[in-house]
């Protein structure tokens, strides 16, 4: 019997995180947690629900179905949401009632099923959805299963020089399931590769590194009280395991993730790639910020904890960065 692993979801024919085509497989559940984490729903190990209010009509058919006893949204004019929703303004966003001025965020969040104390995840509100505004995030999966899709895609793998990619949240935190998977695709000559927080026992990472053909290692600061303060963790074991990793000659590309506000202005890049080329990596790769994330953390019903403006750093800080880094490396 194969071990089974819990998802968030699967892409085929991905063309990012690791070489070629790729299938990327994203587990769930994470040890960090980060405010600016652009695959939020991966960060705990259960399931939760997900409501993109964009395609939620207000149709009432979640309140309908849910079993629980709840009391009904209520709109800041006092009006309930649901009733409000259908009478009059259905496709409008609540703009056109008269006397409403309601905040679109706690419109959301109110008829979050993350509200609604005592939910179960009985998914009876995301079967009853007929917009694909509900969505269950966390799918139990076999290894058997996502290895018969990765052998159907074996001649795009070849011909590209792609592979597979098991991604996160944390796969590590998953290491009986992801190592049986990674084992499964060597045997069978698919390239393996991980993308990592690089917080997991040492004991796991020894394991698991003689199926990992690719490192895609996350180094997000190396000041280990502002990692702490703003990950939840320490950067110590991060970096214990980043240079076990080199001593074995893996396939290491090292990769900053530049969040505005916290790693991406000169000294704290100074820092970083000075610390990656003392322990001797020497490919590192700059992510430039992501500003898709809020609008995850609002459909898992939980408030934005990062402030920071979210754009994107511009090209000449980009450029600026990067030749800290191919400085540090050269040296």
């Amino acid at each position: 019997m194969t071990a089974t692993g819990r998802i968030t979801r699967l892409f085929r024919y991905a063309t990012h995180d690791g070489p070629g085509i790729r299938m990327l497989v994203l587990m769930k559940g994470c040890p960090l947690r980060c405010p600016w984490c652009h695959n939020p729903e991966g960060q705990r190990p259960e399931r939760q629900i997900t409501h993109l209010a964009v395609k939620c009509t207000r149709c009432g058919r979640c309140e309908t179905a849910c079993p629980l006893p709840h009391k009904a949204a209520v709109r800041p004019n006092g009006t309930d949401i649901l009733e409000c929703s259908l009478q009059a303004a259905r496709f409008c966003g609540f703009q056109q009632a008269e006397a409403c001025t309601p905040d679109e965020k706690s419109v959301t969040l109110a008829l979050h099923p993350a509200a609604r104390p005592g939910c179960k995840l009985c998914g009876r509100c995301v079967e009853a959805c007929p917009t694909g505004a509900l969505q269950m995030v966390g799918a139990d999966v076999s290894v058997e299963a996502i290895l018969a899709m990765a052998q159907k895609d074996m001649p795009f793998y070849r011909a590209s020089g792609g592979g597979v990619t098991v991604s996160g949240g944390e796969p590590l935190t998953q290491p009986e399931f992801v190592g049986e998977f990674l084992r499964q695709c060597r045997g069978l000559g698919i390239h393996t590769a991980i993308e990592t927080c690089g917080f997991v026992p040492p004991e796991v990472l020894e394991r698991l590194a003689q199926d990992v053909n690719l490192w895609l290692y996350d180094v997000k600061h190396v000041d280990p009280a502002k990692h702490e303060r703003w990950t939840g963790r320490p950067c110590s074991l991060i970096l214990r395991n980043l240079s076990a990793l080199v001593e074995r000659k893996a396939h290491i590309v090292a990769r900053i993730p530049l969040i505005p506000g916290f790693n991406d202005r000169v000294g704290d890049v100074e820092a970083i790639a000075s610390r990656l080329g003392q322990l001797g990596v020497t490919h590192v790769e700059l992510l430039p910020f992501n500003p898709s994330f809020a609008a995850k953390w609002q459909a898992l019903g939980r408030a934005v904890q990062w402030n920071h403006p979210p754009t994107p750093q511009p090209r000449p800080q980009i450029d600026l960065l990067r030749s800290i880094v191919d400085r540090h490396r050269e040296k």
